[in-house]
């Protein structure tokens, strides 16, 4: 596709600024090569268009509240297929701790992946509305752990909804499993 070619140029942009660092006398040459390179790459803005659109579906939770937790999500494409989950295990947290680290975890493994635009579901309606704004955040802690969250969203175009607990269920036992082993689990 156009990502992987967008990619290899910018690695031959990176050798030639490593070839003009190790010898001047290449300065002029590899001044040329760059104006050209960024050039075709300006004339083809096709090549940087690259779009991916993912469905997340996250959930967190605590036994105890607060008390060992786990933080969960799952990024399919839009045809249903798995590209990454993870249990997250939290020694120690609350529910709405839990619930905001998924949504970062998710963030985080979805700029890993490439995705350019998310579709968020999540059972816990405090988050969503505290996201969209609708909500107050009151809690210091959740403030800032939203502060993070909006700056890792900032690249993507993002939609994020409530769903009832029934309808996220991959999540919810990702999450479960993880507080069970005491350790992280899915894949990536």
């Amino acid at each position: 596709g156009s990502r992987p070619h967008f990619n290899f140029s910018c690695n031959f942009l990176f050798l030639s600024l490593i070839i003009y660092t190790r010898s001047g006398q290449l300065f002029y040459y590899t001044k040329l090569w760059l104006a050209r390179t960024v050039f075709y790459l300006n004339a083809r803005t096709d090549l940087l268009q690259y779009s991916m659109q993912v469905k997340i579906n996250i959930d967190g939770g605590s036994r105890g509240n607060p008390g060992p937790g786990a933080a969960a999500y799952v990024i399919c494409q839009t045809d249903g297929k798995i590209l990454a989950q993870e249990g997250h295990f939290m020694p120690h947290c609350t529910n709405n701790q839990a619930e905001y680290t998924a949504l970062k975890l998710a963030l985080i493994k979805s700029a890993e992946l490439g995705a350019t635009e998310l579709f968020i579901e999540s059972d816990s309606l405090l988050l969503v509305k505290q996201y969209l704004g609708e909500y107050k955040i009151k809690h210091p802690d959740l403030a800032a752990r939203m502060a993070v969250i909006r700056r890792l969203a900032a690249p993507f175009t993002l939609h994020i909804k409530h769903v009832l607990r029934h309808l996220n269920k991959a999540p919810d036992a990702l999450a479960n499993k993880a507080m069970d082993a005491k350790q992280s689990v899915g894949f990536n």
